[in-house]
Formats: structure tokens, C-alpha cells, sequence
């Protein structure tokens, strides 16, 4: 089994930590995760219009993956966004890859129709926003997520986050998110489906 090491070093907040992501299974008909931890997710209710991102680097290609979120509790006319960023020069979300929305109006697993291809050792960003004000999905705890290091603040960071605007779309570049910051919370579980 290899494990590879990467180290995130953040801009102006020092954030700097060692990042561990084991080999996936093999074969198809797996999903995988940003969870570093074997343990159940928890639930959360996204605060609107927030991008909550955390990287996701895996170790084998996956092509033409799908994804999923579990809506635990719907909210009827209301959807949530699913968005891959490229990985920045400060270790950031950066250019937008892939988005789609799935709705948020019943309960239980949405999937994506459209896929993305990883390659492997690559750092991505994968990232969730929802308009719904009281949807509540499925999360990764913040302890399950890779670390992003500490903030000079104090206190382990393990998402990177922004403001937008959902209504217009997914922004081209995090850049354009308003706000951007580190924070320790847990992350909308955005599971992929490895084919």
C-alpha cells in the first residue's frame, strides 16, 4: 500500500499541514470521499449562498466519475450546487472545472448525470453551495476532513470557504467568491461514485 504526502501551505493565515490520502480500493462500483475516517456522517444545514470546499486528492485515475449528496431533510423548490476547482498557487480552490445542480425538493440520494475524470495525485477542491434556507444534508465531521494546518488565530482549519451568490451561478474562479476564508467545520458530504 503507498500513501502520498502532500503539504498545503496556506497565504497570509499560515496554514501548513501533511496530507495523507491512501490508495482507493480497486475496481468499480466503489464511492469515495473527502473522509479521511471510516466513521458516519453527521448532518448539517448549510447556511445559504456559503461554498464550503476541502480538497480531495486521489491516488488512482477516476474517469468519468459521478456525484452524490443525501438530502436528509428537503426544502421544496430549492437545490444545491455541486462545483470542482482546480487547485491554486496558495494551495486555494482556483479555476472551476465541473458544476451541476441537483434538487434539494425530496429526500434521499441525488445524483449527478454529467462526470468528471480525476487524475491521479492531483490536488482538487470539490466544493458544495444551496440556495435552501432549511435543507438538511449529509457532512463530513470536521475531524474526519483533511487538516488544513492552524490558523495564527489558533484552532485546526478544515475547510476553505466563500460567500457567493447562488442565484448567478457558479463563480469561474473561488477568486470571485467574496469573503474567502479557512474554518473548522464539517463539509457537505459530496460523495463520488467511482464507475
Amino acid at each position: 500500500m503507498s500513501v502520498r504526502i502532500y503539504k498545503l501551505g496556506g497565504g497570509g493565515g499560515g496554514l501548513v499541514g501533511e496530507h495523507y490520502v491512501l490508495s482507493l480500493r480497486g475496481g468499480s462500483g466503489y464511492a469515495t470521499s473527502q473522509s479521511v475516517l471510516a466513521t458516519a456522517p453527521t448532518t448539517i444545514t448549510p447556511t445559504t449562498d456559503k461554498v464550503y470546499s476541502a480538497p480531495f486528492i486521489p491516488n488512482n485515475a477516476i474517469v468519468d466519475a459521478t456525484f452524490f449528496i443525501n438530502v436528509n431533510t428537503p426544502q421544496v423548490g430549492k437545490s444545491a450546487r455541486i462545483m470542482i476547482y482546480s487547485n491554486g498557487k496558495n494551495n486555494t480552490p482556483a479555476d472551476l472545472l465541473f458544476t451541476e445542480d441537483l434538487s434539494v425538493a425530496s429526500s434521499g440520494v441525488r445524483t449527478t448525470t454529467l462526470t468528471f475524470s480525476f487524475d491521479a495525485g492531483t490536488i482538487y477542491w470539490i466544493a458544495f453551495s444551496s440556495d435552501a434556507s432549511s435543507a438538511v444534508v449529509s457532512a463530513i465531521p470536521a475531524t474526519n476532513l483533511l487538516s488544513l494546518g492552524t490558523k495564527n488565530t489558533g484552532g485546526q482549519q478544515s475547510i476553505f470557504q466563500g460567500m457567493g451568490v447562488f442565484a448567478s451561478g457558479a463563480e469561474s474562479s473561488f477568486d470571485n467568491y467574496l469573503s474567502n476564508d479557512y474554518s473548522n467545520s464539517e463539509m457537505p458530504l459530496v460523495g463520488v461514485n467511482i464507475p
